[in-house]
C-alpha cells in the first residue's frame, strides 16, 4: 500500500512530468485497494500465470520517473506506469473498471518498445 507520506518526498521531482490533477489521480489509483480485483495479487500460482498473460497484453505507458529517496537513502530510480482503461477495454472486460490504474516499478524494469 502506498500512503500519502510516500508522495511527499518525490512530489517536487514529478512537477513538470505530471499535471496536478494527474498527480492527484495517481495518488488515488496507485494502490491495490483501489484497483479492480483482477489486478490484485491472488496468491494462487495458476491464477497468477493467467493474470500475467493478460497483463502482458495490456497497453501500458511510462508517464514519469523519479529517484525514490527516503530518509536520506536512495532506493533507486522508479517509474510510474499507467494502464488506461479505455484503451484496454477490448482486451479485458472488468466490471467497475472505469479509470486508469497506476503502478510503480523500478525504472530498470521498464522495457520501451520502439
Amino acid at each position: 500500500m502506498i500512503v500519502k507520506d510516500y508522495w511527499e518526498p518525490v512530489k517536487d521531482q514529478l512537477k513538470g512530468q505530471l499535471s496536478d490533477s494527474l498527480f492527484q489521480d495517481i495518488m488515488l489509483h496507485c494502490q491495490e485497494r483501489g484497483w479492480p480485483s483482477f489486478f490484485g495479487y491472488e496468491g494462487d500460482e495458476e491464477k497468477s500465470k493467467q493474470q500475467e498473460l493478460v497483463f502482458n497484453k495490456l497497453i501500458k505507458y511510462k508517464i514519469a520517473s523519479f529517484d525514490n529517496i527516503r530518509n536520506g537513502q536512495n532506493f533507486g530510480r522508479d517509474a510510474i506506469i499507467r494502464i488506461p482503461w479505455k484503451e484496454n477495454s477490448s482486451i479485458i472486460d472488468i466490471d467497475a473498471w472505469n479509470y486508469d490504474i497506476y503502478f510503480i516499478i523500478p525504472d530498470k524494469d521498464v522495457v520501451e518498445l520502439k
